[in-house]
């Protein structure tokens, strides 16, 4: 019983982070403050990888249970609103994610994730990331990373065919000896690896290593 009101627990958790990251991104991207988020949230299987389908528009979570959610802007609550069920399959360790056109964005929560793939035109945001090390392949898609990098030893990157990474600087606020308010970027990730290929861009926080390779197609920004 005890385990079971755990897992309860964990799932409505869960449910209360994404809808607060909903309001979150709903303000920061201007949508009508008239419009709420509902949410349709179940439980998954086992699963190490990612696949985001062509076209398809996710978001991530590493947290500790296995979850995913569909979630749709609307002025009232949809009628039939439609189960995330319809729009992924899970085989062997790998989860594969298509466009889901009758939703504004899918959630997909754990921490078992090892590798993310991102398919043409796909569009990856990763909210937060508890994990010591990932992978990403991106083939002509975008990630947005606004995650908390403290836990993450090792992320390697693979880029190609225009893709897009960009990293949200995380930013804190200190004040100096005088008491000036000071803004300061949160230390850059432990080690990246990275290979861009064909007109690829990364935009990302300067880690303490990294090895690179771009070719003349592709371009960088440290900050």
């Amino acid at each position: 019983m005890r385990t079971s009101n755990y897992i309860i627990a964990g799932f409505l958790t869960f449910v209360f982070v994404i809808i607060l990251s909903m309001f979150i991104d709903a303000k920061l991207h201007g949508k009508t403050s008239k419009k709420k988020t509902f949410v349709t949230a179940e439980t998954l299987d086992y699963f190490t990888v990612i696949v985001a389908e062509k076209e398809s528009d996710i978001s991530i979570l590493f947290g500790s249970e296995n979850a995913i959610s569909s979630q749709i802007y609307a002025l009232e609550q949809p009628k039939n609103q439609q189960s995330p069920k319809k729009f992924y399959r899970i085989s062997n360790d790998t989860m594969f994610v298509q466009k889901a056109y009758s939703v504004d964005r899918l959630v997909i929560n754990s921490n078992y994730i090892k590798k993310i793939i991102g398919k043409k035109n796909a569009k990856i945001s990763i909210w937060h990331a508890e994990k010591d090390s990932l992978s990403l392949d991106l083939d002509h898609s975008k990630l947005e990373w606004s995650a908390n990098n403290e836990h993450l030893n090792y992320l390697d990157i693979v880029a190609r065919n225009h893709s897009n990474i960009q990293f949200i600087p995380t930013i804190n606020y200190v004040r100096d000896e005088y008491g000036n308010k000071k803004r300061v970027y949160k230390e850059g990730l432990k080690y990246v690896k990275v290979s861009l290929k064909n007109h690829s861009k990364l935009n990302m926080r300067k880690p303490r290593r990294l090895d690179i390779q771009a070719d003349t197609t592709s371009n960088y920004t440290l900050f």
